[in-house]
């Protein structure tokens, strides 16, 4: 991995966290959100943030693409192939194991500028465990290699294949000038 490459994605994580907490509460229904980026849960578990509410705290991973990757804007992203020890697929794997750290919460955000901001952005929230049994579905019936990216490296899932293939636990969300301007669920 282009360590410099890694360390610019940190850095953008934690000025979108630092800039967006409101937005993140927002979109997650939470009242705290903590940063764990370089931290051990993130490296190990991919928890960017946690979020509380109600004395619940979650583990929230966090996807951030740039506005110039429009051609993406409403795809989803899962980094490394399944054979890598360290994919996200199998941290994701882990939340029907419950072996492991794994976030509870995926955040993909498209549409966020340099400074951490909106403009004009799509989302979408997917619960982990939710996911995962679709993942294991698509592994099961060997169709997980049909959504791999190679250029990318990462699994790209449509946001509306998504909401349709689960029968809970999507959101998706619109998002213009750090506001959110309209929420789907399916849950």
């Amino acid at each position: 991995m282009n360590y410099s490459n890694f360390e610019k994605q940190i850095n953008y994580e934690t000025t979108f966290i630092e800039n967006n907490s409101g937005l993140i509460k927002n979109m997650t229904a939470s009242d705290y959100v903590t940063d764990y980026t370089r931290s051990d849960l993130d490296m190990f578990a991919g928890i960017d943030c946690s979020i509380t509410s109600d004395r619940t705290m979650k583990g929230l991973a966090l996807r951030i693409r740039r506005p110039r990757y429009e051609k993406w804007n409403k795809n989803f992203t899962i980094s490394g192939h399944i054979e890598n020890p360290n994919s996200q697929i199998r941290v994701l794997l882990n939340s029907i194991n419950g072996d492991a750290f794994y976030p509870h919460l995926i955040l993909q955000i498209n549409g966020v500028n340099d400074s951490g901001d909106c403009e004009k952005a799509k989302a979408i929230l997917i619960q982990s465990n939710v996911f995962a049994k679709y993942l294991s579905e698509l592994i099961n019936r060997n169709k997980l290699e049909d959504f791999y990216n190679q250029e990318l490296d990462a699994y790209e899932f449509n946001f509306i294949q998504i909401f349709k293939a689960l029968d809970n636990g999507v959101t998706l969300f619109g998002i213009e000038n750090n506001r959110i301007l309209y929420e789907i669920s399916n849950s």
